[in-house]
């Protein structure tokens, strides 16, 4: 079994941490059908776009309140993305303007391709 640190690809990662969190979950008591199995993979999938989901409408909201020169808060960034009718988990707000009063975005914006020690 590959685990995180071995993978590249981020979705992988992201499907390998959530399958490790339902075997933790599930304590290995569970048995699996091939139909169950099935139905656990399609459960990890909408698990993972949920996750993708939040993070996606969380940057975009950091970077519409960026572009208006609005104050990026962990209560604006809810207020925006609840105005385009998705829901996202409440840690991610909070984790994106924490992260953001660290960070001045237009830096991050035009220091894309460069490595973290050129930073």
């Amino acid at each position: 079994m590959a685990t995180i640190q071995n993978s590249n690809n981020v979705g992988e990662r992201k499907l390998i941490w959530v399958r490790e969190f339902r075997r933790k979950l599930c304590k290995g008591g569970e048995k699996r059908t091939e139909n169950s199995k099935f139905k656990n993979n399609v459960d990890e999938r909408k698990l993972i776009w949920k996750i993708l989901l939040g993070e996606i409408a969380c940057t975009y909201a950091c970077l519409i309140l960026h572009d208006d020169d609005i104050a990026i808060t962990a209560e604006k960034i809810p207020a925006l993305v609840k105005a385009t009718n998705v829901t996202v988990e409440p840690y991610w707000p909070l984790l994106f303007a924490k992260f953001v009063e660290k960070r001045n975005i237009s830096d991050l914006i035009m220091n894309v391709g460069v490595s973290g020690d050129d930073v």
